[in-house]
């Protein structure tokens, strides 16, 4: 198998602005080390500057995006809200749970690159 080629393949075809993106608040500094914690490794990637940022830390950033597995989505999302203490607000936040268009795959990406928090 050619990392290299199926990555390429699956930039070409990528559309970020299909997911869904659920958006929070939370003031813990220590937010990732928690979603550690709180969530299964399978269940939950790290995403654009997050999960770059484990390579190298180029930007810094306050914000975390991550894809979580989409079965039974509203009923996990309302737990892991809870687990995780996090608030909504009106408008912004620093907390970025992407529910994947790509559902599966976006977790095949992640296993293929072997990507770990």
């Amino acid at each position: 198998m050619n990392k290299d080629k199926l990555l390429s393949d699956w930039l070409k075809a990528y559309q970020f602005n299909f997911n869904q993106i659920d958006t929070y608040y939370s003031h813990d500094i220590k937010i990732l080390e928690k979603i550690k914690r709180v969530l299964k490794k399978d269940q939950y990637a790290l995403s654009l500057h997050t999960g770059a940022n484990l390579i190298t830390s180029y930007v810094k950033t306050d914000e975390v995006f991550f894809y979580m597995d989409v079965q039974s989505w509203e009923e996990n999302l309302a737990s892991i809200k809870q687990k995780l203490g996090l608030k909504e607000l009106v408008k912004g936040g620093n907390i970025h749970i992407i529910k994947p268009y790509y559902k599966t795959s976006t977790f095949l990406i992640h296993k293929l690159l072997k990507v770990s928090m």
